[in-house]
């Protein structure tokens, strides 16, 4: 009799969705993620290699978080992919004022950062500076709003990278030759320039052997019902 196969609790199940069917929400949480880097472009100590404008996975809140803002008040702008969720953290990590994406538009996040750091800093809320990345183009841009319509795919892409994070350091910790990751929330760096896509190229590494995908590999990208190579491209 075959041995039956032990689930690997480091992925979690993400209902059924197709590569193809995720391609909406990737866009919109891929130009909600430049909220954060926003911020931090604003409000952080600059880094020789733009680390600061990158950001990490944080599993306790199920969430990617930017840089701390430079003192006196330690802030950080996180984002909770699967609602699009726009929280600000204290420097305890704890929540301390939220907003829903879906329904604002860019322009609207944007104020309800600088008026949330004009709390804490004092005076008239600053204007954000924006990084200058080379995104797809996308309604966003041009003053539409976030979507109420992708939540179910927005939690299938949050089950995905909350996976890959965990899949990606154990990796590290394994593997002598793997390059190091942004460790400074307990995180991996899942995201850097804006480009979130790195994180599913990074999970296809993980799970490969020398002649590519490994069939126990396939089998939990499988088990999703999404392929990488479609999801990343």
């Amino acid at each position: 009799m075959a041995e039956a196969e032990v689930p690997d609790t480091r992925w979690t199940e993400l209902g059924v969705f197709e590569p193809l069917d995720l391609i909406d929400a990737t866009a919109e949480l891929h130009w909600a993620t430049q909220l954060l880097a926003s911020a931090a472009q604003t409000f952080a100590e600059a880094a020789e290699d733009d680390s600061h404008r990158a950001v990490v996975w944080a599993a306790e809140l199920s969430a990617f978080v930017g840089a701390p803002f430079a003192a006196p008040y330690p802030l950080r702008v996180a984002l909770r992919p699967s609602d699009l969720t726009l929280m600000i953290l204290d420097r305890t990590g704890a929540s301390v004022a939220v907003l829903p994406l879906p329904g604002e538009s860019l322009d609207e996040a944007h104020e309800w950062i600088g008026l949330a750091a004009a709390t804490y800093f004092g005076g008239a809320p600053p204007l954000l500076e924006r990084p200058e990345y080379d995104l797809p183009v996308h309604p966003l841009q041009n003053g539409a709003r976030f979507s109420t319509a992708i939540l179910p795919e927005l939690g299938a892409l949050a089950a995905l990278y909350g996976s890959a994070a965990e899949m990606i350091r154990t990796v590290v910790s394994e593997r002598s030759d793997a390059s190091g990751v942004l460790d400074d929330w307990s995180g991996t760096r899942a995201c850097e320039r804006g480009d979130l896509d790195l994180v599913l190229v990074r999970v296809a590494l993980a799970i490969a052997g020398d002649d590519g995908v490994t069939s126990a590999g396939r089998r939990r990208l499988e088990h999703g019902r999404v392929d990488w190579r479609g999801a990343h491209g």
